[in-house]
């Protein structure tokens, strides 16, 4: 705004409103206080709706509701990717029968490490250590998650 009102007046261009008799193509102080009052209507306009946006996003937020793109595969979805790569499928496979990218695949798993990783690294899962259980895994992902 500030940028836009400068290069205005710089070419000497002014608004001029018959009805409500605004000219400020003058250099009058009544016109440079007019312009400045636009300014900050508008800068206060943008503020609000911004703070308007983020208060909602919030409340949103806080009564549990997801915001963002859908995840393109369900949590049901990717405990069958897990299982599919501790068989030893690969990420072709698995997308294929997913019908989605190896890049998606790829991605859930990544992120299901990541909670996995958070949890303890001491924690046995079904007899065998969590290194071991994520080895399959960490293979796929190009030696990534737990480590």
């Amino acid at each position: 705004g500030v940028r836009i009102q400068a290069d205005l007046t710089e070419r000497n261009i002014g608004i001029v409103a018959l009805r409500e008799n605004i000219d400020t193509s003058d250099g009058s102080a009544a016109a440079k206080f007019f312009r400045r009052s636009m300014l900050a209507q508008g800068a206060y306009q943008v503020d609000s709706t911004s703070e308007r946006i983020k208060l909602g996003l919030d409340q949103a937020r806080a009564g549990g509701k997801r915001l963002g793109r859908p995840p393109a595969l369900t949590p049901e979805q990717v405990a069958q990717c897990r299982r599919m790569t501790e068989e030893g499928a690969g990420l072709r496979h698995i997308a294929r029968v997913m019908q989605c990218s190896p890049a998606t695949v790829k991605k859930a798993l990544a992120a299901a490490l990541d909670r996995l990783a958070t949890v303890s690294y001491q924690i046995v899962i079904e007899g065998a250590s969590y290194r071991e259980k994520l080895s399959p895994h960490r293979k796929l992902l190009g030696g990534k998650g737990g480590d």
